[in-house]
């Protein structure tokens, strides 16, 4: 079991994909909270502590890569992964490069794949 002290931000403006992806990591004790967009995500790890940020890139009001240029604007060192679909015109390398951790395509890669590179993650 995780340490349930460790917090996660999702940023997902799919409910389904949001409540799957909470339910998952809660099951391992982590503590969960949800933006549905952009401007709500970047709001709260302004005003709280999270252990890691999971990110999709398209979304209303701020997309993930307006997110993660702010987050480097204001020096904020929160780490994060995009769990996304890839943008056609962008590549992994682009997200990776604007200050994420790592890129997870949502077509690519099990539920249980990203939890277990979020505990992995976590457990550093």
């Amino acid at each position: 079991m995780v340490n349930n002290t460790k917090k996660i931000l999702i940023i997902e403006d799919t409910p389904a994909i949001a409540q799957a992806v909470t339910a998952g990591l809660e099951q391992f004790g982590f503590k969960i909270e949800v933006a549905t967009d952009g401007d709500e995500g970047l709001k709260k790890i302004q005003e709280n502590h999270y252990n890691l940020v999971i990110l999709d890139l398209v979304m209303p009001k701020k997309t993930g890569f307006d997110v993660l240029n702010n987050l480097k604007s204001i020096g904020n060192k929160t780490p994060v992964y995009v769990y996304s679909n890839m943008l056609e015109d962008c590549t992994k390398e682009d997200v990776i490069n604007a200050g994420a951790l790592a890129y997870f395509d949502k077509s690519k890669i099990s539920l249980e794949r990203l939890i277990g590179e979020v505990k992995k993650f976590t457990e550093q």
